[in-house]
């Protein structure tokens, strides 16, 4: 008897088995995640892409209608678990022949430059309730081997935690945020900390990319680092952001970086509220010129001026939170696909203005300097 998945033409182990061997071990994970009957299952297909080799839908009835899900699983990976992720952002469907048109269609937008546009039309959404958020962002909590935690903190100012090997829990081009604490005030009897998060995106290898400079805010720029110099005064836990489904081809990402780098982008130009280090690692690995830090942070000042009878700062002549002045006037709801076209296009257009006025060389010696190099990803389909 030959497997019902679409397009397999294996042997089912069994006459009264519907799907082979391997097709029924892909349903089997299926349904820890959903639940959903044999019998109730209409179609199964599985596809390759460019980030993943184990990607899949399943089209199944659900009363009078039809629900798609699909599912990208990635399997262990060093010391990153299996996990299977799946989306259904279709809807309930009438008729089975639009269901699976309409799998079809989005199978084909998922082997695109912007895979998670498959699962998003023209409708406005919210950047941070339902765009930045699992399953297209998974945020995970990783180990540390923090040291001095159970020490008086005023003794390990500037302690450093690390991962034992960043490798075995992070992959290329995932977004990492650490907490960090640093001390302010130059006296030895009067000073006080201050603590927030910086973000990167990891390269493998120890390398990441952010925003950073040793010693002086007004000195930051793009650049690429090692591994220390990102976790240096960490006194927090470490956050993973990894995306099942990409939101940019990850050429087009080590493009961003490669050249982001090369020209210094931002040097100088350091600005909390719409350059930091969390807006840089965002708009080249999604393509969302946003931070989650200054959405939450702009909401409670909101909160507390208005508490304060409309107390209002002085900011180029306008109110300190002026829309125009934080997340670069982002709105928190957005059509994802006019953002990334905005967003990628706004820091494309800078890169090539630097790189014209200030770099005179070749075209080969450009594409030679942009060329960021990246761990084989044999054993970690999915970046």
């Amino acid at each position: 008897m030959t497997c019902k998945a679409y397009t397999c033409h294996n042997s089912t182990n069994y006459s009264w088995n519907d799907y082979c061997s391997y097709h029924e071990r892909c349903l089997s994970k299926f349904r820890e995640k959903e639940s959903v009957s044999d019998s109730d299952i209409r179609k199964l297909e599985t596809f390759e892409t460019w980030f993943s080799e184990l990607c899949g839908y399943v089209i199944s009835a659900k009363g009078s209608n039809y629900v798609i899900n699909f599912a990208f699983f990635e399997p262990k990976c060093r010391s990153m678990g299996e996990k299977l992720t799946t989306y259904n952002r279709t809807g309930e469907i009438y008729w089975l022949s639009d269901a699976e048109s309409k799998a079809t269609e989005i199978k084909w937008k998922l082997k695109g430059d912007n895979p998670i546009l498959a699962f998003y039309d023209n409708s406005y959404h919210s950047i941070s309730s339902y765009i930045l958020v699992s399953p297209e962002v998974v945020k995970q909590e990783l180990p540390n081997s923090g040291i001095g935690l159970n020490i008086p903190f005023t003794l390990f100012i500037g302690a450093r935690f690390y991962l034992g090997n960043p490798d075995s829990y992070l992959k290329p081009l995932d977004i990492v945020k650490v907490e960090k604490t640093e001390r302010v005030g130059n006296s030895l009897f009067s000073w006080t900390t201050k603590t927030y998060y910086h973000v990167c995106i990891y390269l493998g290898n120890d390398k990441v990319f952010h925003m950073w400079h040793p010693t002086w805010v007004s000195k930051m720029d793009a650049q690429i680092g090692s591994w220390s110099d990102f976790m240096s005064n960490a006194t927090g836990p470490i956050y993973r952001y990894h995306t099942p489904v990409p939101f940019k081809h990850y050429k087009k990402v080590i493009e961003h970086i490669a050249k982001a780098d090369w020209a210094d982008l931002w040097y100088g130009k350091y600005d909390l509220w719409n350059r930091n280090c969390e807006h840089l690692a965002n708009v080249c690995k999604y393509g969302i010129n946003w931070s989650e830090q200054i959405e939450e942070a702009s909401s409670f000042v909101s909160w507390w001026m208005k508490s304060q009878g409309g107390l209002k700062r002085a900011f180029n002549g306008e109110s300190f939170l002026n829309e125009n002045y934080v997340n670069n006037g982002m709105s928190s709801s957005i059509i994802l696909k006019n953002e990334i076209e905005r967003s990628t296009g706004r820091i494309e257009k800078v890169l090539r203005d630097k790189t014209s006025a200030e770099r005179r060389e070749t075209r080969e010696d450009l594409e030679w300097r942009y060329r960021v190099e990246i761990p084989n990803k044999s054993d970690c389909k999915v970046m």
